[in-house]
């Protein structure tokens, strides 16, 4: 805050009192507006300029709890003296002024009461000032919380990009290296597709993009799971359920993809037999409600909330930041039995999708199946 700010300010704050001590004096009998106001204002202008002297102790001396006792006698010691400045300027005030018999009346009736008032005086005006030092304190520690959680969301979003290395790249990449071999057109297609998958990564990365419409998060998902075939084969079966008008709607970067991973993971690629991967998209009362789910050996729901992975944390903890209580994050599963993810968010849209340089391209059915041979 500028001085010349903090001066207005503090003559403000100043002002209802003088008004109010003006309006006693006017009340007593023989005293004019003028008198009134002009003892109303020396009398509380001493009391703000010896107050100002209060205020800048208070920002000098803080509370510390191993230092209490030096505090209270700093304080005591000070509003003793702000007692005996201001009752003895309003002392010498009406003995040039006033009737000597107010004077006498005064010292005689109200020098105690006088100086009670300067201590409590001295107390509202630190009261106010450590009052106003705690809230910006305040403030300032909500400013640093709020930027420790953009950058804890930061490293989550980031460390969700990083669940692409280095396992399934190196996977990638060699069945990538051995698809060339068998069928050069394959392969190639299969390394179109993997360059896409990186591109997306790097531009939502680029720009720092927290949300994404909906379409561009599934065709980085499909991709995803194009390549995940050329390992699982015919043996992953997806089935979408895509309602075409939550397409536009906003979700989290990279949300999905964890979801898909861990059913490929824990649900398909740890049994022998075939598995089936169902993605669905729709929306209820203003609600987009996606689910990610497998038809795998399942799990005990009590075990899965409490040693849910990072991924499925990260994803439920970015939910939670973005919206609040508007989000949820249900799992739903039990043994034999499956596991089904289930998010719930405002159906937020954007009225125009944003167009990337190298726009990812959703592999259809066909190229799935060709790229899997």
């Amino acid at each position: 805050m500028s001085r010349i700010r903090f001066a207005v300010l503090y003559v403000l704050a100043w002002t209802p009192l003088a008004a109010l001590y003006a309006l006693v004096l006017g009340s007593q009998r023989g005293v004019s507006v003028g008198s009134a106001l002009w003892g109303a204002g020396a009398t509380i202008g001493s009391a703000a300029v010896l107050g100002s002297g209060a205020w800048w102790i208070s920002r000098r001396i803080r509370y510390e709890r191993a230092h209490w006792l030096r505090f209270l006698v700093i304080h005591f010691v000070a509003s003793a003296v702000y007692a005996l400045l201001l009752t003895t300027e309003i002392a010498v005030s009406i003995k040039l002024k006033a009737p000597l018999e107010n004077f006498q009346r005064y010292m005689n009736e109200a020098l105690g009461w006088q100086l009670l008032y300067g201590l409590a005086l001295y107390g509202l005006i630190v009261g106010i000032s450590y009052a106003m030092q705690a809230a910006q304190r305040l403030r300032e520690e909500e400013r640093r919380s709020a930027r420790a959680e953009a950058l804890r969301i930061d490293a989550e979003l980031r460390a969700l990009r990083a669940q692409l290395n280095p396992h399934f790249l190196f996977n990638t990449l060699h069945s990538i290296t051995a698809l060339v071999r068998i069928d050069p057109a394959d392969g190639e297609r299969a390394l179109e597709q993997f360059a896409t998958l990186l591109r997306y990564v790097l531009d939502v990365n680029r720009q720092r993009s927290e949300e994404v419409p909906l379409e561009e998060e599934l065709g980085f998902v499909r991709t995803y799971l194009a390549l995940e075939r050329l390992r699982l084969g015919e043996r992953l079966r997806v089935v979408e359920e895509i309602d075409p008008d939550a397409l536009e709607c906003l979700v989290i970067a990279f949300s999905l993809q964890p979801l898909v991973e861990n059913a490929i993971r824990h649900g398909i690629a740890s049994r022998a037999g075939d598995g089936t991967l169902r993605l669905s998209a729709t929306l209820v009362n203003e609600q987009l409600v996606l689910e990610v789910a497998d038809d795998g050996a399942g799990a005990d729901g009590a075990r899965v909330a409490e040693a849910a992975g990072v991924g499925l944390s990260a994803v439920r903890q970015r939910l939670e930041t973005r919206w609040g209580a508007q989000a949820t994050m249900e799992i739903v599963t039990a043994p034999r039995n499956g596991f089904l993810v289930r998010m719930t968010m405002p159906a937020v849209t954007t009225p125009v999708l944003r167009a990337r340089t190298g726009e990812l391209r959703t592999p259809n059915v066909e190229e799935l199946r060709s790229v899997s041979r």
